[in-house]
């Protein structure tokens, strides 16, 4: 069980049950159901203080269900059903039934690991008739509540996501990128498909550091010598292009086109300093500035973190 202790009221994250044996494994609870690999990797992995537009805007989350895998050798695939996250589920009769999948394929070449994927995911939302739903994003920091590019409110019935995803690690290097449709059907009315891309690289300044990739997500960088222990610790310089498209079929909610870099200092194991910078450049921006909704915005983040 895992706590949300900023929110009000306190947020279950993760509260789940889970058995694994042999490449198989079952868990039960309120988890992540196979979200795209920027969003399987842990907030505390990630390039950048934020995860790619995509997957905020897109609503992915976790939520309540159960779910089975099997994995053997270089493959893994992934399936489940859930409804609605735990604090939601207030009212049987509203909550939403959804469905996913997900795929990886992991084979090594020579020195280079390399991961492909696929995910697909359903939800049938049983409210839709008087809540609607909005598709928004951050501007690569979750300080603000701010969002230049937003939807109005949809009453979507249900919602497709489908996506790909490709990465590879050698040595100090690493790329990864993923592209997600999300199509939302509507009852008398036009349905919108969104889309949403990424495509990044990274390389480590510091001799004999490398990003693992395992099990379908980035995993957390362990300096080859750590701070104190006869070097500096790991350092990390990242780029990324990041598209979000939120304009289709008459819905205007903008696009936005993200070009960021970002340095990260793993002095130990458990602690982590991150500085990134973003040139955000809307258009059809859902906030309109001098009445032109077609401009940039320049966003400076940093994070100090400690883990244990």
């Amino acid at each position: 069980v895992e706590g949300e202790f900023t929110a009000d009221p306190i947020e279950f994250v993760d509260a789940y049950v889970a058995w694994n044996g042999d490449g198989i494994n079952v868990t039960a609870g309120q988890q992540k159901f196979f979200t795209p690999l920027d969003d399987m990797t842990s907030d505390l992995n990630t390039s950048f203080t934020e995860r790619a537009a995509l997957v905020t805007a897109f609503n992915f989350s976790r939520r309540t269900g159960i779910s089975a895998g099997y994995a053997k050798g270089d493959f893994q695939i992934n399936g489940g059903v859930s409804t609605d996250p735990l604090i939601q589920l207030d009212d049987v009769d509203d909550n939403s039934q959804s469905a996913h999948v997900r795929a990886v394929w992991m084979p090594s070449f020579g020195k280079t690991k390399v991961h492909l994927g696929a995910a697909y995911h359903w939800k049938h939302r049983k409210d839709s008739e008087i809540v609607p739903v909005r598709y928004r994003q951050r501007p690569l920091v979750h300080s603000t509540e701010t969002r230049y590019v937003a939807t109005p409110g949809l009453l979507a019935e249900r919602e497709q996501t489908y996506g790909v995803e490709a990465a590879a690690v050698n040595g100090p290097f690493h790329f990864a990128s993923e592209a997600y449709w999300q199509h939302a059907s509507r009852d008398g009315a036009s349905d919108p498909t969104f889309f949403g891309a990424y495509a990044e690289v990274g390389f480590f300044l510091t001799k004999g550091d490398s990003r693992p990739l395992k099990g379908g997500q980035f995993g957390a960088i362990k300096p080859k010598k750590a701070l104190g222990d006869g070097g500096i610790g790991a350092v990390q310089i990242n780029a990324r292009y990041d598209y979000l498209d939120l304009n289709d079929s008459g819905i205007r909610g903008g696009q936005q086109r993200g070009y960021m870099a970002s340095i990260i200092w793993s002095p130990t194991n458990w602690m982590r300093l991150m500085a990134q910078y973003a040139r955000l450049n809307y258009r059809d921006a859902a906030i309109a500035v001098a009445g032109d909704r077609d401009y940039g915005v320049d966003v400076i983040g940093a994070r100090v973190q400690f883990t244990y």
